[in-house]
């Protein structure tokens, strides 16, 4: 388990540690992903993934080469810095593509990535659409087909070294400088899939050369963990020098820095307990002068929670509480969403929910358009959520703990997960009783646990936790968490769901990484399933309807009667009339 990998030398089986426990029985398929099948093992999914219409992808690459489409070949010399040769060697394409976005299709001119075999066959196993207009208009073709890494087939059957890019531009731009075979990931940093592991088993040395920016360094260390520390080293495009160019596209683009130089100053990944300055001096930086990555993910739908949490950020826990029906489930589904749409991926656990009622809320946040038009346009909102880094655990009521925690650390493994969600806490510690726990020693075990997995996997866990019995009308603390005060002192924050008179909101009460706290006014939107955040003209009118309230409860010596709610809000609009 220390490796991250087995053999065994008799029958010669060999893959990960969890390949191991699926061989052995020990681990349980308890995830799935939004609307797909259950996880495959990668051997499986290579046999049944459908593969794209050969003819025509080579047909793209026809097109681009016979100047059919001149603002792509435009794009990729002027813009990109990269010659024909290269371009022809990767076997790059034009086309035109559909997107849907906002309600409608529109069609956009794209470059075509291909991914082709590494065995010598030529076969496209997959293709990349990406628009010139947007690159967040990008798409896999076909649905459902297997992974790969571009440029796979340049890479000579008998190196034994190879220069692992974030993008597409970038795996160019390192050969088309140095010679040296290089091929790019299908996700950017963020993610490696299993399914690519055994297409990089054969090399001795792997250079990981992605963006010289937090999350680039971030994610250069997660994969070299999956590929094995001992053979992977990482290359610093600014070398230090903070305007240095970011990537490796830039350093071609540049022309002042040595490719070469850099490749030959690439350092193994620093060893996770001991740090020098020098491996800390870049994160310095960014955090300094590029604060926006320091500060995470910014939820997109709730600016104002934004401004005070400044986003979700890695090895973070955060405990949500709030009374039932307060719309704790709705409110995480929408952040979730927020993230995982900025490409979070993202891992579900709603124990008290199952995951078709809660993908379809999720699915009509997504549309965010009234009911009859979000049913004509079901199939493109569900081709879309399908497309997310979405997956969802099989779990539901009572769950033990270890196969929560299971399921979780092979998602992290497998599919790269940085955003678990918990719902809620106390499906998992009522497995305890009965053992010589009580109700607080199992929640406080529970936490520890979410903790530790937050920090050693480096992701962020949201954590639901219901509030102990307090007095109706009263407002929920920190100290108002269910159990003991372990809960909040582990959390790096605490969102609160309070209700006040006329509405509702998110009452941050901590916040470790700076500091800032305060109160998020909403309303519930029932078209779309989502909330949105109060006007403070709007905030401004309703405090002083219960102020107004307040008085008239006060002069007629009570809060009910004359002084109830529906009458002071019908004596208040009179008064503002």
């Amino acid at each position: 388990r220390g490796s991250g990998a087995f053999f065994c030398h008799r029958c010669g089986a060999k893959g990960s540690w969890y390949d191991l426990k699926q061989r052995m029985g020990d681990l349980r398929n308890g995830i799935v992903r939004s609307f797909g099948d259950d996880m495959q093992q990668p051997s499986a999914a290579r046999e049944t993934a459908p593969l794209p219409d050969q003819r025509q992808a080579r047909a793209e690459q026809e097109l681009l080469r016979d100047g059919q489409f001149p603002r792509s070949l435009e794009f990729l010399t002027d813009e990109r810095g990269l010659d024909v040769q290269t371009m022809e060697l990767y076997g790059i394409g034009a086309g035109r593509h559909s997107f849907f976005a906002d309600g409608v299709w529109t069609e956009e001119e794209c470059i075509s990535f291909p991914w082709i075999s590494g065995d010598g066959s030529g076969t496209i196993v997959r293709l990349k659409h990406r628009a010139l207009s947007s690159k967040a208009k990008t798409r896999l073709s076909p649905k459902g087909g297997q992974w790969g890494l571009f440029g796979l087939h340049t890479v000579p059957p008998d190196a034994d070294y190879v220069v692992v890019t974030e993008g597409e531009f970038d795996a160019m731009a390192v050969h088309q400088m140095t010679g040296f075979p290089a091929v790019s990931l299908p996700n950017g940093a963020r993610s490696l899939p299993v399914e690519i592991l055994p297409q990089l088993e054969r090399f001795r040395k792997i250079f990981l050369w992605m963006d010289d920016d937090l999350a680039g360094r971030e994610g250069a260390r997660r994969i070299a963990k999956k590929l094995g520390l001992g053979r992977c080293f990482l290359v610093a495009s600014r070398n230090g020098q903070p305007d240095g160019p970011k990537d490796a596209n830039e350093v071609l683009l540049d022309g002042s820095v040595d490719p070469i130089a850099l490749l030959q100053q690439a350092a193994p990944v620093p060893h996770e307990d001991i740090l020098s300055f020098r491996d800390l001096r870049g994160e310095v930086y960014d955090e300094l002068m590029n604060k926006d990555q320091s500060r995470g993910i910014r939820p997109l739908t709730l600016p104002k929670l934004a401004a005070i949490t400044k986003g979700l950020r890695r090895g973070e826990l955060t405990i949500f509480t709030g009374r039932t029906g307060m719309g704790k489930t709705t409110m995480l589904s929408q952040l979730s969403l927020d993230y995982c749409l900025q490409g979070a991926q993202t891992l579900w656990g709603s124990f008290e929910i199952k995951n078709s009622r809660l993908a379809l809320k999720m699915l009509r946040q997504l549309a965010s358009q009234p009911e009859e038009e979000f049913v004509q346009n079901f199939s493109a909102y569900a081709d879309r959520f399908e497309s997310l880094p979405m997956f969802f655990m099989r779990f539901f009521g009572s769950t033990s703990l270890d196969e929560v925690i299971d399921a979780m650390d092979y998602a992290v493994y497998a599919h790269d997960v940085e955003h678990v969600i918990i719902d809620n806490l106390q499906f998992m510690t009522g497995m305890a009783f009965g053992r010589g726990f009580d109700k607080f020693e199992a929640q406080d075990r529970a936490i520890e646990r979410f903790r530790k997995f937050a920090s050693d996997k480096d992701i962020h866990v949201s954590l639901v936790v219901h509030p102990r019995k307090e007095d109706d009308g009263a407002l929920l603390t920190t100290s108002s968490v269910f159990g003991s005060a372990k809960a909040t002192q582990e959390a790096d924050n605490v969102i609160i769901l309070q209700t006040g008179r006329y509405y509702k909101y998110l009452d941050v009460t901590k916040n470790r990484f700076d500091g800032d706290l305060g109160r998020v006014p909403f309303k519930f939107e029932k078209a779309t399933n989502k909330y949105s955040e109060l006007t403070q003209d709007e905030v401004q009118e309703l405090d002083e309807m219960a102020r107004f309230e307040a008085m008239q409860a006060m002069r007629s010596g009570g809060p009910g009667g004359p002084g109830s709610a529906g009458g002071a809000g019908q004596r208040w609009g009179k008064a503002r009339r």
